[in-house]
């Protein structure tokens, strides 16, 4: 409509605007909305979110809704359209419409999109880990003080027979292979594939050696002793030592531990301990005693069997 001096246009979206000279009947024009922040928002369970503003290039606000209703915990303001709160559910990707109105009944309108996610899990560290092949593991598990976990997955692959729960993230099982030191990242992932990631080390070494005690021994100088050995249920053995010195003539092996030789010089009781050492360097140790006494005496008759006294 116009009457030459005002004029009044009916917008797309059935609000007015008007312009002309206020004496001649002229109207002031409805608010006329952008949205200032953007879209497409996305806000987490429990954070407070940004304020979504909208700027007004139109007439005065009178008055502000939203449609449909927005998440519980977020609210828009009545008179400036700022939608403000703290979402307390989730929501999937929805389309707001937001109409200001003026106070003659005028309109302006824009939308934006919303979309309310759980949180990211949290996952705290834990301890580096040492394991022991055949040996199951105490579980690795790991503290969770975000949202809930929908998958678990870890890098590199774990040694053989280690599994990880792929809803908790526990790592457990029995290893059966050997594992230098290896760094590992355990991701957890929320329903909206928000992730959050850790590291632990883990090192799987082969059982210590677990010998057996012996008992006490005694030896005689010049005499090849019985060789000495100890049984072992544990792990392969890679090297073994004996403290104190064993007496001159005996001799352990650096791979059995089995004690052999002729002693050569006597050696009152003495208390013996064996270490055995895997590849690892862990040990095992047991103890014996051992005696090195000279030989008896062989007296030999130096005069004739048959002597006649008179």
């Amino acid at each position: 409509y116009s009457n030459l001096q005002a004029f009044v246009a009916l917008k797309a979206d059935e609000s007015i605007t008007a312009w002309g000279g206020s004496n001649v009947g002229g109207t002031t024009p409805a608010p006329n909305l952008a949205n200032a922040t953007g879209a497409d928002q996305i806000a987490i369970i429990g954070s407070v979110i940004t304020d979504i503003t909208f700027s007004n290039s139109g007439g005065a606000i009178a008055s502000c809704t939203v449609t449909p209703a927005l998440p519980a915990g977020l609210s828009i303001d009545s008179a400036t359209c700022t939608i403000s709160g703290t979402p307390t559910e989730v929501r999937a990707l929805s389309v707001y419409t937001v109409t200001a109105k003026d106070a003659k009944g005028n309109t302006g309108s824009a939308s934006l999109s919303l979309t309310v996610n759980t949180p990211a899990p949290n996952i705290a560290n834990v301890a580096d880990q040492v394991a022991i092949i055949g040996s199951a593991i105490t579980n690795i598990t790991f503290s969770n003080s975000g949202g809930a976990i929908a998958s678990c997955t870890v890098a590199p692959t774990l040694p053989a027979g280690l599994s990880i729960d792929s809803t908790t993230c526990t790592i457990s099982g029995i290893p059966t292979e050997v594992r230098t030191l290896t760094l590992y990242t355990v991701t957890a992932k929320n329903a909206a594939d928000d992730t959050d990631s850790t590291t632990f080390s883990l090192t799987v070494n082969t059982p210590a050696p677990n010998i057996a005690n012996v008992a006490d021994q005694v030896a005689i100088i010049g005499s090849a002793i019985t060789n000495i050995t100890f049984s072992n249920s544990g792990g392969a053995i890679a090297s073994c030592t004996v403290a104190p010195t064993l007496p001159a003539g005996l001799s352990i092996d650096s791979t059995t531990c089995t004690i052999s030789g002729i002693p050569t010089e006597v050696r009152t009781l003495t208390l013996y301990t064996v270490t055995a050492k895997n590849a690892a360097d862990d040990t095992d140790s047991t103890t014996f005693s051992l005696t090195v006494n000279a030989p008896a005496p062989n007296l030999a008759n130096a005069v004739a069997t048959n002597q006649i006294a008179f």
